[in-house]
């Protein structure tokens, strides 16, 4: 059974039906091949249906050598725990888990090894506490899971994840407190025939 995360709406693709309900995007189905079959996919969308980005995990050892060296340049210490393969702004890029100092970073790389992205776990204590209140405000309260500082390229901002009556909400914040994005988190299942 494979799970996506989806952000905004639903996505089920069922292999024998005949009628559909439009089209998922083949680089989404290329993703799903070249994924991790025990792994995740994840789809981030738009309200009107358009996928923005998507992303599976894959094997560590899947990942190109240059990217494990691009990774550990970046960050010398930590271990790698995790990768991925994403398609982010149309093209593909290698995501590289790493774990350090009991937290967690993602660094986003393009296949030729530039970084595109570095997420970092931050403690609750190194939260900005206006941040974590202006995004519990937006979802109408929560407790925090997690928070996350995001740089991509110039542009920094936060990722504040909160479980709200057993669901799980990302709000997307600006370093001076604004709200950029607000998604509802949700497990799905994706269904894909096999190649033949």
């Amino acid at each position: 059974m494979r799970w996506m995360r989806l952000a905004g709406c639903l996505l089920l693709v069922a292999g024998c039906q005949t009628s559909t309900m439009g089209a998922l995007p083949p680089v989404v189905v290329q993703l799903f091949d070249e994924g991790d079959p025990s792994g995740r996919i994840e789809i981030k969308a738009e309200r009107s249906g358009a996928i923005l980005e998507a992303r599976v995990e894959i094997p560590i050892e899947s990942l190109p050598g240059s990217i494990i060296k691009a990774a550990n340049q970046e960050m010398p210490n930590g271990t790698i725990t995790g990768a991925l393969l994403e398609i982010i702004d149309g093209k593909r890029a290698y995501g590289v888990q790493k774990r350090f100092d009991e937290r967690d970073f993602k660094l986003v790389f393009s296949p030729q090894g530039v970084l595109l992205m570095k997420e970092t776990q931050l403690r609750t204590e190194e939260a900005p506490k206006a941040v974590i209140l202006a995004a519990q405000a937006a979802v109408g309260g929560g407790l925090v899971s997690s928070f996350k500082k995001v740089q991509r390229g110039t542009d920094l901002y936060y990722h504040v994840k909160l479980r709200r009556g057993g669901a799980s909400y990302k709000v997307v914040m600006g370093v001076d407190g604004n709200v950029l994005r607000m998604v509802r988190e949700a497990k799905a299942e994706i269904e894909i025939p096999l190649p033949a």
